[in-house]
């Protein structure tokens, strides 16, 4: 089971594809870590919430992830406390297609799975809050 964004993240693995959601959210695409040297999207997504960090993969059932047994096809998303160390993590997600998930923050996350293409390896994620961008 290879979906713990926490622990890629924390090791630094496939760390040119981290990518930070900003305050205003928006909608990314996501590759499954499987196809890490081929992806142009991102791979892992973290969101800082008001109880720790959440992160986000695509679990993608191909490869050396053919044999999982949960989450299997699906975005995970996984909650640890805030920081760089060490610190345990939990699976708080297994999202498929027009699934949706809140993170708890200083204006609540809405993660929702637009779409899971099992050919080419790629979910889209949107995230949503009350908070807009702001214009310069």
């Amino acid at each position: 089971m290879c979906f713990n964004g926490a622990k890629l993240w924390q090791l630094g693995w496939f760390s040119d594809k981290h990518t930070e959601i900003p305050s205003f959210g928006g909608t990314f695409l996501l590759d499954g870590f499987t196809k890490y040297k081929t992806a142009s999207n991102s791979v892992v997504l973290k969101v800082v919430g008001n109880d720790g960090d959440y992160y986000a993969v695509f679990n993608w059932k191909v490869a050396h992830n053919k044999g999982t047994v949960e989450g299997g096809n699906q975005v995970t998303v996984v909650k640890r406390s805030s920081g760089t160390g060490y610190a345990e993590s939990e699976l708080v997600a297994k999202l498929s297609a027009s699934a949706s998930y809140v993170i708890p923050a200083t204006d609540s996350y809405t993660m929702v799975v637009n779409s899971i293409d099992t050919t080419n390896g790629v979910a889209s994620v949107t995230f949503t809050t009350t908070t807009a961008p702001v214009s310069l």
